[in-house]
């Protein structure tokens, strides 16, 4: 997972150079061909206005994150955002660029990793899946100790929704590993054989289920980890398809 870090500085990243109020004010070769435009189409026009509406409000708290740092302060943590251009895997970083005297607006890059990530999705799996992706999830991109990580799926045990991220959680550790995909958008694009959301904020493995239980009117299902037993609330909606999955209805 570390060599990835290096291997990212590696990679060709695509570049944007916005002004105070979002607008776009240059915009290298990489981004053009990620997004899909030339620049002459772009410069002069809100960043908002080249991403897809799903991305739209990642990016605005992504800005409004930095530019609430202050001066000299570090930025918030890489965001990976999954956009569909056509459904790209992006490692994207804001940095406020400072001038004299006050800043003069901020700088967009970011990493294409969508083959370092993910496949074309099998058709009996794309049947299940309302959206229709083209692409699904192999490995997930995490943030830890400053640097971006790719785990393998078969690793992770049971992912957690915290707003605009989600914790990831692997059979090799008692620590979660943060990635800046919402649970939704990972939803999308794992294998819902192996994956399924048993809650609004809980997502689990299939292969780490070990037991499915009632305590008074809630449902849980209990992860086995090498390390310990998790127990993850399931939610009324959800009971029924969680039992049909594990074959008791």
């Amino acid at each position: 997972m570390e060599r990835f870090f290096y291997q990212l500085q590696r990679f060709d990243p695509g570049i944007i150079f916005l002004d105070n109020d979002y607008e776009l004010t240059g915009i290298n070769n990489v981004a053009c061909d990620v997004l899909g435009v030339k620049p002459k189409q772009v410069v002069g026009r809100n960043v908002f206005s080249i991403h897809p509406n799903k991305s739209q409000n990642k990016i605005q708290w992504l800005l409004e994150s930095t530019a609430a740092a202050g001066p000299g302060q570090p930025s918030p943590p890489p965001m990976t955002m999954m956009i569909n251009i056509p459904d790209r895997v992006l490692i994207t970083e804001v940095t406020r660029l400072e001038g004299y005297p006050e800043a003069i607006g901020y700088s967009l890059i970011f990493y294409d990793v969508t083959e370092e990530t993910t496949h074309p999705i099998e058709e009996h799996i794309a049947d299940q899946q309302a959206n229709k992706s083209q692409r699904l999830l192999f490995k997930v991109p995490v943030y830890s100790n400053n640097r971006v990580m790719l785990i393998e799926l078969d690793h992770v045990t049971h992912l957690q929704s915290k707003g605009h991220y989600t914790n990831i959680y692997t059979n090799a550790s008692d620590n979660c590993y943060l990635c800046t995909l919402s649970l939704s958008d990972l939803e999308n694009r794992l294998d819902p054989q192996q994956f399924i959301r048993i809650h609004r904020s809980h997502m689990v493995n299939m292969h780490y289920a070990n037991s499915f239980e009632k305590q008074g009117t809630t449902y849980y299902l209990k992860i086995k980890t090498n390390q310990k037993e998790e127990t993850i609330p399931i939610s009324r909606a959800k009971a029924k398809y969680v039992k049909e999955v594990i074959g008791l209805n």
